[in-house]
């Protein structure tokens, strides 16, 4: 039987570049962000097995609903090159739950996460 080699990968998120309008704190959108990264990494190893030399940042734009669930999640900017890679990760925010934004308002989430082989 072959053994499944795991892609080694760096992946870092957030950061000074996330932008959030809206009553949630950054530090509460980083932690629910940070509970999901082996998911967003998991997007990027699959391919990364298969083509080794992708690597990109990708931000996602994303709304939270008055009720912490997350209305829309797409890739507003990317330098990936793989929109398996993307949709996924647009995906995997998508069912995150976050805390209901203080007053019920909805919030609106710039995320950016950098992806590279740490192999390369």
């Amino acid at each position: 039987a072959k053994l499944f080699k795991k892609a080694p990968s760096a992946l870092s998120a957030g950061g000074g570049d996330a932008v959030i309008m809206g009553a949630i704190d950054r530090s509460v959108v980083d932690a629910y962000i940070k509970r999901n990264l082996a998911k967003i990494r998991w997007c990027y190893e699959k391919e990364l097995a298969k083509s080794p030399n992708i690597f990109g940042r990708i931000t996602i734009n994303f709304i939270i609903n008055g009720n912490g669930s997350v209305g829309t999640s797409k890739v507003s900017r990317t330098t990936m090159k793989s929109e398996t890679v993307e949709n996924c990760v647009a995906s995997v925010i998508k069912q995150i739950r976050f805390p209901k934004p203080k007053g019920g308002g909805t919030v609106i989430v710039n995320y950016p996460f950098v992806f590279k082989n740490s192999e390369v």
